[in-house]
């Protein structure tokens, strides 16, 4: 095992393969190293700190060493003491294992523990350019402790949420190096638009697994037939009579255990549409702010519902007419970077609903888009000519293509009327049903 650098100790038990792991990490995370070089000027040994801040947070079953050198006395205590309190177990609770979260919350810690050690280095009196460590008290060391522990907790649990909003789960993440894992967590949690507009993805993303699957063919309540099964609430009068009989009851149980009594059948609900989605963002400059929030919303929402369904799925952003990018997802599958970059591509220019829609039609006529519905979120503001009109209809009905209108922010419908329907509201969770009920489900079912 090669000698730590001068100066620096680990106060973690560590083998060969811990060693591993905390150079793969520093080798993967560019702001880790910067970290370290940062640290190591204010304290030698802040390097070996960061070391047993990460080893605390990633082994499963860390122990200190019993001897430290002098030196290194301040630094057992101060991760003795991080580890003391709930916070720094509630945050192992995710990170153990995990590079990702463990080399977040390492970064966070470190930088809290930085600061503190740089109280730590200008003292009252202290002479400028001194060779020599500054000299940790107790109470310094409580701070640096309470400091690191406190900032891990929070910046796991941030990114740990907003992962979780946009629906980037630790499999979803996996293919792509640690750096880049941390760097995409860390962008979602500290870039304002990111954060605002997780909000907003998560909630329809959660009304979208919860209306995606079926729907109701009959009411729940709907008596349709007879069947033979053995659910006590859906007997027939004449079998809880049997029941209830004192020379028949063995027979009327026997029929039950075996799922032979007599019960109403009830509605039952069906799963509906598997057709690819093509989704059409509209990014014009007078969508900027929370219009934008909710088209995108609504489109990683109906991206949800392709993922969990294997449908693909193609988003078309577009402003004026040469402003437009198409993302495509075979499958729903999500690749991280396509999806924020799908998810925050912002054009800010005019609109034009022409060449989206040709874009959408183009894809509609290839293999993975073929038979598809197509959904155009907007607000509103705009309008198709009469020549590009009676050829959309044209294409429609030769095609049998479901134009979905979904008008955000605004009550312009009358412009819309080339949709088969036009979903008109503000209120998110309506936007959620309709659409669902009307792109998700068989459109043609009544």
């Amino acid at each position: 095992m090669p000698e730590e650098p001068e100066g620096e100790h680990r106060v973690v038990d560590h083998d060969h393969f811990d060693d591993l792991v905390w150079r793969d990490t520093l080798g993967e995370c560019q702001p880790l190293r910067d970290l370290r070089v940062s640290g190591r000027k204010i304290h030698p040994g802040f390097g070996g700190l960061l070391a047993d801040l990460h080893a605390g947070l990633y082994k499963p079953d860390p122990h200190l060493v019993d001897d430290v050198p002098p030196q290194a006395g301040w630094q057992r205590s101060a991760v003795e003491k991080s580890w003391e309190g709930a916070e720094w177990g509630q945050t192992r609770e995710t990170s153990v294992l995990d590079e990702m979260l463990s080399a977040i919350g390492t970064m966070a810690a470190g930088a809290a523990a930085l600061e503190e050690l740089k109280k730590a280095a200008r003292p009252e009196g202290a002479t400028p350019g001194s060779a020599a460590p500054p000299e940790v008290t107790p109470q310094q060391t409580r701070m640096i402790a309470r400091a690191a522990a406190k900032a891990a907790k929070q910046e796991v649990a941030d990114a740990e949420a907003v992962l979780a909003s946009w629906g980037l789960d630790p499999g979803a993440l996996q293919h792509l190096p640690l750096g880049k894992r941390v760097e995409l967590a860390q962008k979602l949690a500290k870039t304002a638009k990111l954060r605002q507009m997780a909000d907003i993805v998560g909630e329809m993303r959660s009304l979208a697994s919860g209306l995606h699957q079926r729907r109701v063919t009959a009411k729940p309540s709907e008596v349709v037939g007879v069947e033979t099964g053995s659910d006590l609430r859906r007997l027939l009068p004449s079998e809880l009579a049997m029941l209830a009989h004192p020379q028949l009851r063995y027979e009327a149980v026997r029929r039950l255990m075996t799922g032979q009594s007599l019960q109403w059948q009830k509605a039952t609900r069906e799963k509906q549409g598997r057709g690819p989605l093509v989704v059409c963002c509209d990014t014009s400059n007078s969508t900027a702010g929370q219009v934008e929030m909710m088209i995108k919303g609504v489109a990683m929402g109906l991206l949800e519902i392709a993922r969990r369904q294997g449908r693909n799925f193609a988003g078309v952003v577009f402003s004026s007419r040469a402003q437009i990018e198409t993302f495509e997802f075979s499958g729903g599958k999500v690749d991280p970077e396509a999806l924020l970059e799908f998810a925050t591509l912002f054009f800010n220019g005019g609109t034009d609903w022409e060449a989206p829609l040709t874009e959408a039609l183009r894809l509609q006529q290839q293999s993975p888009y073929r038979n598809g519905d197509i959904v155009l979120i907007t607000d509103g503001i705009c309008a198709l000519s009469p020549e590009f009109t009676a050829a959309l209809a044209e294409e429609k009905e030769r095609r049998k293509v479901h134009l979905v209108g979904v008008l955000v922010g605004s009550d312009r419908s009358d412009t819309m009327q080339f949709c088969d329907a036009v979903i008109q509201t503000s209120d998110l969770a309506r936007v959620a049903a309709d659409i669902l009920a009307t792109v998700v489900e068989d459109p043609g079912a009544a």
